[in-house]
């Protein structure tokens, strides 16, 4: 019998699932809900419920069970530090999962979306996180654990740094913007005091706040352009901080995958721009830019095939990364 794989991308807002066999032949596929513990109101938990109802929506119609998986990778959004790890793999092993390697999801990034397995991933979409796997295997994580870890970006950021700049200007002496009638309009009228209540009670939807600031960015605007040029030249400095941890070689091109709304969906390129300009201050020339373009749980079906079988060939990756594009 086939050996099998299991290729998990848990992230804030969904779930991908994908099993395949040692030749990298897909078997299934399942589509779940949000997987971190730091989102989900019941913490960890709900997480282990809702992995074990997705295992179980995966497996049971293939006859197989958690302890027929011969290797799994799973990229776990909130899976951070070494205590997180510990309560994760514990919860694994009690759903019957044995021979994982578990991960932040940032790192799916670079097994799906470099030529070699190696490289440096950022995230910036509900949140934000960099992830970097040198040659050699060694890797860092550098964010997600907070303010202080420089997790200033991402979508809950950026709409409270809009929020923040429509008070500054009622209130505290800031610069004009155009970002309040922007929103008034999107919201019917009113007034920035409104704004504000309607924001504490949760009735303003982040996605909202965001599509202004890249809006009245794109028309000119220097508040909401200097919010995402912040963004991105953040994200680049840890880009750039997870480059210095690890050996990679000199003189080769280091691949650099961005991944999330803010970086994939934006109207305006300042942010964009603004991070790769940061990252080439360090990096010049060397540094590849490029868009996600897989499901990046095919990176983690990869990372179980490389653990399982050794080094992988060129056309059983390119396998891989086709059949998992139905996701």
């Amino acid at each position: 019998m086939s050996q099998i794989v299991l290729g998990v991308d848990g992230g804030n807002t969904k779930g991908h699932y994908a099993l395949f066999d040692e030749d990298g032949r897909a078997l299934g596929f399942h589509h779940g809900g949000p997987v971190c513990h730091d989102t989900l109101p019941g913490g960890f938990s709900e997480m282990k419920q809702e992995l074990g109802a997705a295992l179980r929506r995966l497996l049971g119609p293939l006859g197989l069970k958690p302890s027929d998986i011969d290797r799994s990778a799973l990229g776990l959004a909130g899976a951070d530090t070494e205590g997180q790890h510990r309560i994760i793999a514990a919860m694994l092993g009690d759903l019957g999962l044995s021979g994982f390697r578990l991960v932040n999801d940032a790192f799916l990034g670079i097994k799906a979306g470099t030529a070699e397995g190696w490289g440096i991933c950022c995230v910036n979409g509900t949140g934000t996180v960099t992830a970097a796997v040198a040659p050699d295997g060694s890797s860092v994580q550098v964010g997600g654990l907070g303010y202080f870890s420089g997790d200033e970006g991402g979508g809950g950021f950026l709409a409270e740094r809009v929020m923040r700049a429509i008070y500054d200007e009622r209130y505290r002496c800031g610069q004009a913007t155009a970002l309040t009638g922007a929103l008034l309009r999107t919201l019917g009228g009113g007034d920035a005091r409104e704004l504000f209540h309607a924001y504490m009670e949760g009735a303003i939807p982040v996605l909202t706040l965001a599509k202004a600031a890249f809006q009245v960015a794109r028309e000119g605007d220097r508040v909401a352009g200097d919010i995402l040029a912040g963004i991105g030249r953040n994200a680049g400095e840890s880009a750039l901080g997870a480059a210095r941890q690890l050996a990679f070689p000199e003189g080769r091109p280091i691949e650099i995958v961005m991944i999330g709304s803010l970086f994939v969906k934006a109207d305006s390129a300042i942010l964009v721009e603004s991070f790769k300009r940061k990252v080439r201050e360090g990096l010049g020339d060397r540094a590849r830019f490029l868009i996600l373009d897989v499901a990046p749980v095919a990176g983690a079906v990869l990372w179980a095939l490389e653990d399982l079988r050794g080094e992988l060939g060129p056309s059983l990756r390119a396998r891989v990364i086709r059949e998992s594009s139905v996701l």
